[in-house]
């Protein structure tokens, strides 16, 4: 386990010191900094009515911001530290848990390790706005350990335990909410495999999934009704929700890529960009690999006498952990998971999926291969993984260190400008590997609030959205407007000559179309 932990810090955190803030981080940074006191920061997040369902995310994001500054750049390390943590408690509860559906440490402790690092949720490691979703998932992996503790002795704190664990879960974030099918599916896999009837099965796993029913639709009701009649009108981001059969389909579709030929096919393309980029640092890749290879080498003899019993624990924990994973998402009006970038936060738990699945495969071999195939084949994998994670992180250290840039040169213009005026961004990278730069008003229009301490100042990106009309220049986001903005108004900077540049200048980017085979292998959003 000790080789697992030491992999996943060397895969995972090269960039502990400096990856930063990134697209929603600056948002709520510029709430948390409101007034002298943490409780203003507080007072901020419940004003904006988007985290009454979270008001536990409000409480954290709250003071780990406000650790983090402002001066925000100063102190990034704070939120990263955190993650961190938080990514190494997960992956141990992960291997808890897994000991125990599975009753077998050695194949709990290969899918723990291949979950750690497996590349499909690589935004999920750096971005500070996501610690509440890390905080979740790990209290719900503690409310499941809990829980199956109380399917056993059917003890009453045990079962007190694990639900107070999974409200809390679910007020930080809730898009794990439904990762309590595991056990279950876990649980009937074992059960049928050990020739237990179905009917008797789903009556079994039905009834010790009910608890968590129970405190899922209490917590919905005051989502759904609570909040509105407390508030007046429902979390503004419930709009962005929207029942859709073929948005439904695609989020299926998408998820299986996720966990299965869209982190390899990633894996392959960031091979090319090691060589490129990490130079002398990436022989240390299948070195730190081998080590952990050797560690987590399966060795069919130290299983269980019934490994049927096993592996219908795995199929069924597999199973459930896709459905649990990615149905939340099947509501979501637009969202998809992306294995690259930003949405590959979609992921958190997707990969819970991924590392199962990958297990699944190397049991399966290690039973029909003999010789150094069963060390060779996950230590490839693990290699593969590791150069991955380094690429990512790298970017989005990259990515940091471009923002700081971008505010840094823009600072001696910022004393000309009026509040009628509103920057516009142009000649900038807007993402590098995934990882976010400035990607439009969003990001950063509170980074220039909160770097210069000017609320009066307006910033964008100049994108392919953005289209000039007349002495106008319109933003449209899916066929919708957003933005308009008069010519005569706007200070353009262009960072690559860093100046300002004439409005006549305006240059709106072309849109770069993705073809069907890269969306077929790489999936949607990737950004080489």
């Amino acid at each position: 386990m000790l080789l697992l932990f030491l992999l996943h810090l060397f895969g995972l955190r090269l960039n502990l010191l400096s990856a930063g803030f990134y697209i929603d981080d600056w948002w709520l940074i510029s709430m948390a900094g409101q007034g002298s006191r943490f409780i203003d920061g507080v007072r901020a997040f419940m004003e904006t009515g988007f985290f009454w369902d979270r008001p536990l995310e409000m409480l954290h994001d709250a003071l780990i911001l406000r650790l983090s500054g402002p001066p925000a750049m100063d102190h990034a390390w704070v939120p990263q530290l955190v993650l961190g943590s938080l990514e190494l408690a997960e992956s141990f509860l992960l291997f808890l848990l897994l000991k125990r559906l599975l009753d077998w440490r050695g194949l709990a402790l290969l899918a723990a390790g291949l979950i750690a690092l497996y590349p499909n949720r690589g935004g999920f490691h750096y971005r500070p706005n996501l610690v509440c979703q890390h905080l979740s998932q790990t209290l719900i992996l503690a409310s499941i350990l809990v829980h199956a503790h109380w399917w056993r002795s059917r003890r009453w704190p045990a079962l007190a335990a694990s639900q107070a664990l999974y409200a809390m879960a679910l007020l930080s974030y809730e898009a794990a909410m439904f990762m309590p099918l595991m056990l279950g599916g876990a649980v009937a896999g074992r059960a049928l495999a050990e020739g237990g009837g179905r009917a008797e099965t789903l009556k079994e796993v039905l009834k010790g999934l009910l608890p968590y029913a129970v405190v899922l639709a209490v917590l919905l009701l005051w989502k759904w009704a609570g909040i509105p009649f407390l508030m007046g009108s429902h979390n503004p981001k419930s709009g962005f929700m929207a029942l859709s059969p073929s948005q439904a389909l695609k989020t299926l579709a998408a998820g299986a890529g996720c966990v299965t030929l869209w982190p390899l096919s990633l894996s392959a393309v960031r091979l090319l960009d090691a060589g490129r980029e990490l130079g002398w640092l990436l022989i240390f890749a299948p070195l730190a690999a081998g080590l952990a290879a050797a560690a987590l080498r399966l060795k069919p003899e130290d299983g269980p006498e019934d490994a049927s019993a096993s592996a219908g624990a795995l199929a069924g924990a597999v199973a459930a952990a896709f459905l649990g994973a990615y149905a939340p998402f099947l509501l979501a009006e637009s969202y998809l998971p992306y294995v690259n970038g930003v949405m590959s936060r979609v992921n958190g738990a997707g990969a819970w999926t991924g590392g199962l699945l990958l297990a699944a495969f190397l049991w399966a071999l290690s039973r029909r291969a003999s010789g150094r195939v069963p060390f060779v084949a996950p230590w490839l994998l693990l290699t593969a993984f590791t150069w991955t994670n380094w690429v990512e992180a790298d970017a989005w250290s990259r990515a940091w260190a471009a923002q700081k840039d971008i505010l840094s040169r823009l600072a001696p213009h910022t004393a000309r400008l009026h509040d009628s005026n509103a920057v516009l961004l142009a000649g900038a990278p807007r993402f590098i590997h995934g990882a976010p730069v400035f990607d439009s008003d969003y990001d950063l229009n509170p980074a220039l609030r909160v770097t210069f301490g000017r609320k009066d100042l307006h910033g964008n990106v100049l994108t392919p959205r953005m289209t000039v009309e007349g002495a106008e220049l319109v933003e449209r986001y899916r066929g919708r407007e957003v933005h308009r903005y008069p010519v005569s108004s706007l200070v353009i900077y262009d960072y690559g000559a860093d100046r300002i540049i004439g409005a006549a200048d305006v240059a709106v980017p072309a849109l770069r179309e993705t073809g069907f085979l890269s969306k077929l292998f790489l999936g949607p959003g990737m950004e080489p």
